[in-house]
């Protein structure tokens, strides 16, 4: 389930969510940063940077809760909970524009495409991208 709300996210959630999804599937309480980010196929730099994107985020769906980030390690502590991942990855869809155009499906299987490009603004490649996507659901 948690991959077809993947497709719908743009890439910098989607790999937010991969980077807490892969810490939670841990069992090491400290993880070292230069090899977390090579599992991930991401520089040090953009993990650095989608890890302090996620702690901002955090903030906004569970106040108490963040990744601890050292010179070398991510601490993968006791407070990122399965419940975390579902908060952001909710928040995360919820501020994508596949949201509103699953919404406009769901109220009327024969949108078109001025209707939408009108009510949210998309690119008509976006617009048959993610038609093309929610078929596939």
């Amino acid at each position: 389930m948690m991959d077809k709300i993947l497709c719908f996210l743009d890439k910098d959630d989607e790999q937010k969510i991969h980077i807490v999804n892969q810490m939670l599937q841990s069992s090491e309480p400290m993880l070292e940063r230069k090899t977390f980010a090579a599992n991930l196929d991401m520089s040090n730099y953009r993990l650095n940077k989608l890890i302090d994107e996620i702690n901002l985020d955090l903030q906004t769906v569970a106040p108490n809760v963040f990744i601890n980030v050292t010179d070398r390690y991510i601490d993968n502590n006791e407070q990122l909970k399965f419940g975390v991942e579902n908060l952001l990855l909710r928040n995360y869809f919820k501020s994508s524009n596949a949201e509103k155009f699953l919404l406009s499906l769901l109220k009327n299987d024969q949108i078109i495409f001025n209707q939408t490009f009108r009510g949210y603004g998309w690119s008509r490649a976006f617009f048959f991208k993610e038609k093309r996507n929610s078929k596939r659901i």
